[in-house]
């Protein structure tokens, strides 16, 4: 069974013979160079057998397009892309935004790492694109003025800046899934009770968040991402996506909560934290409480989110290792039962 077929059986509930799993970290530096990005994301889909590849688009390409200006130094230590120059000075420029399309240099270099993979692995492996949600893009140009813009008592200028980002953001999604991508990996940074109420997200996020997933619907594996702790489950589990992804290891809901009150796969069971520090005891007991959780049905093992660099090879293939030995103990210990 292919890779492809193996993971559609699980999208449609059906009990597999492997998980399907995979991880990701960026690639600082190399992911501003399509060829080299795509060299990179081949080598490291092959190293470690993953089940799909989440393309590890540069994590500031939404705002760069812009004008935003980003420091990258600190990725390679385990730190985080900073923006150092944004194009929005004031809150009245934010009616100026102007709309990116997908032929502006930084969508085609991104779309260009797509073409490239696609082209080696595309017909072995799904492939899924990153999209950040058009208030997730917002928050990253505005930086530590986003929270007094978007509290002003004039919302218009927001409305027109969520509005433009809204619609790049659509033809970017709509380029990559005919570009060859399964679907995309939506991520929102702000769907968390730690940034707003929900009364706030349905204003300004949710109505951008949906127009972008509509574009996305000819895709048949897409993910909807809600980062960080406190996450408006109740609101994101109905969203128009195949799978659903957190930080399962951090905060709710439970892996067998999100099957259950969402209906759709998740793909969750792994901390980027323990992978990258090499605790290879907890790598193995997630595993195993990921897949006693679930069943064995509707299930991805994933992180939560990118692991941060530095990470060991020999802890990235300890999440294989660990995977198949206690998939086989497991099926030995059901058949001695049954």
């Amino acid at each position: 069974m292919t890779k492809i077929e193996n993971l559609k059986n699980v999208l449609a509930g059906k009990k597999v013979e492997q998980i399907p799993y995979s991880f990701w970290h960026h690639f600082p530096e190399i992911d501003l160079i399509p060829e080299e990005l795509a060299k990179k994301t081949i080598e490291f889909y092959r190293d470690y057998d993953l089940d799909f590849i989440k393309l590890m688009s540069n994590g500031m390409y939404s705002v760069e397009g812009y004008g935003a200006l980003a420091n990258y130094a600190k990725i390679p230590k385990g730190g985080k892309a900073e923006i150092v120059q944004s194009p929005i000075s004031s809150y009245e420029e934010l009616n100026q935004l102007a709309e990116l399309t997908v032929d502006s240099p930084v969508f085609a270099r991104e779309l260009k790492s797509l073409e490239l993979v696609f082209a080696e692995v595309g017909k072995e492996v799904p492939i899924i694109f990153t999209i950040f949600s058009p208030l997730t893009t917002l928050k990253k140009l505005l930086g530590s003025q986003f929270e007094t813009y978007i509290l002003a008592a004039d919302s218009q200028p927001i409305f027109h800046a969520l509005e433009t980002i809204t619609k790049a953001t659509q033809k970017l999604t709509d380029e990559a899934i005919s570009r060859g991508a399964a679907g995309i990996f939506f991520a929102t940074q702000l769907g968390s009770f730690d940034h707003f109420t929900t009364e706030q997200y349905e204003i300004f996020g949710k109505p951008y968040d949906l127009r972008v997933l509509a574009s996305a619907e000819r895709g048949w594996f897409n993910v909807v991402h809600v980062h960080g702790k406190n996450i408006f489950f109740d609101l994101f589990k109905d969203y128009p996506t195949q799978v659903f992804n957190w930080h399962s290891t951090e905060t709710l809901p439970t892996i067998s909560e999100a099957i259950h009150l969402s209906g759709k796969t998740i793909a969750a069971g792994l901390s980027e934290d323990t992978i990258q520090k090499g605790n290879l005891n907890a790598i193995r007991n997630q595993i195993y409480e990921a897949i006693q959780a679930s069943q064995g049905k509707k299930i991805i093992l994933t992180t939560g989110c990118g692991i941060s660099l530095p990470v060991k090879k020999e802890y990235l293939n300890a999440v294989r290792k660990s995977k198949a030995l206690v998939e086989a103990a497991l099926k030995d210990f059901s058949a001695q039962t049954a």
